[in-house]
């Protein structure tokens, strides 16, 4: 055994040098750290101050560019009923929400305040607050009516006519004086597969007040293997229909037709106006907001007349142009922009070049240019 390990533990010459060498410069490189100070000159100890005077210098800056920043956002101001794309993306709203608001105002839609914005569907309710100190509402809209609001506490007089609380539109229940409530639980009825077949199961609708009940009840109509039934005869026949022409029928006039209340009325004409006039029935059933069912129900009643307000194409303007409700400025301004380099336009085929204009919109204008 002794033998044995003195075998194991012999070390040659040369490997004792190494084994020694190795030590040394482990004990070297573990002293290290503290001889290193020695050979070191130590800098002078800042008190502070070089750091202090650098904090102090960027919390002078920082309030400025935050101020800077938020003056540079408040440049941006945006009527809400005549904003641009370009003014949408600059407060940076999603493209969807952009598109929704520009095809809402071409349309005939219209904001008066603050309130109006919120219910627009297409825009979050977190975008609205961010974005609420740059919109620019119309100042004579919207105190007329807070004065509506504070000079009088009725509620909006309800439109009653005949109608069927199985096929009633929204607007129409809306119209006719349901509280959104009501109307809501009536959809949903609805949509659940319900049917209303008499004034009985109207009136167990929750909600439903006994006064709203016996103010709509002479006007229920309910429809039984394709024959019409009405709860109360005698208010079926206050109902006369009447036909009226589409271009020259004022607010009070449109809301003589079903399911046409003062919103619709409203935009109807507004939407007219901005056309030009309408040059067929069915340009009225892209109103925003009018149901394809409300109109469906009110075509037989319209009537055409040929009263449409031109637009000069090679004397018109781009700003003029862009009010248009089938153009938006970018479209405007192409048009303008080639009759400037090729010349006043001669025929439609002539403005059918614009390469950025689309052949449909092309088409919708067709009836309302001249050359």
């Amino acid at each position: 055994m002794k033998r044995f390990l003195t075998e194991f533990f012999y070390y040659t010459r040369t490997e004792r040098v190494g084994v020694m060498a190795l030590l040394i410069i482990c004990l070297f490189l573990f002293a290290l750290p503290w001889i290193l100070p020695w050979f070191k000159k130590t800098p002078a100890v800042d008190d502070g101050g070089a750091y202090q005077q650098a904090w102090t210098a960027f919390r002078q800056e920082a309030p400025l560019t935050e101020h800077a920043n938020e003056a540079e956002n408040k440049k941006i101001r945006v009527d809400v009923n005549k904003p641009t794309r370009e003014q949408l993306l600059a407060l940076k709203l999603p493209d969807k929400t952009v598109r929704s608001w520009i095809s809402y105002t071409r349309k005939g839609g219209h904001f008066d305040d603050y309130a109006d914005l919120a219910r627009f569907r297409g825009l979050a309710a977190a975008d609205l607050a961010r974005i609420r100190p740059q919109l620019i509402f119309p100042p004579e809209r919207q105190s007329a009516k807070q004065h509506q609001q504070t000079s009088s506490d009725k509620p909006r007089e309800a439109v009653l006519y005949p109608f069927n609380p199985n096929t009633a539109s929204p607007e129409q229940l809306d119209e006719l004086g349901f509280p959104r409530a009501v109307a809501g639980n009536i959809i949903r009825y609805r949509q659940r597969g319900g049917v209303f077949r008499r004034p009985e199961d109207v009136q167990k609708l929750y909600g439903l007040t006994e006064s709203d009940f016996n103010r709509i009840k002479p006007y229920l109509v309910f429809k039984k293997d394709g024959e019409s039934e009405a709860a109360g005869e005698e208010g079926a026949q206050r109902y006369t229909p009447i036909t009226i022409d589409i271009n020259t029928a004022d607010e009070e006039t449109w809301q003589r037709l079903r399911g046409i209340g003062p919103t619709l009325s409203r935009r109807i004409v507004k939407f007219r106006d901005r056309l030009g006039g309408f040059t067929h029935v069915g340009q009225v059933g892209e109103t925003f907001g009018l149901a394809d069912s409300t109109f469906q129900q009110i075509l037989p009643q319209l009537k055409e007349s040929p009263i449409v307000k031109p637009i000069p194409i090679n004397t018109v303007d781009a700003a003029t142009l862009s009010t248009h409700p089938y153009l938006n400025y970018r479209l405007a301004n192409a048009i303008i922009s080639y009759r400037q380099q090729h010349g006043p336009f001669n025929s439609q085929a002539e403005l059918s070049k614009v390469m950025a204009l689309p052949k449909e919109t092309l088409e919708k204008l067709a009836p309302y240019l001249v050359y």
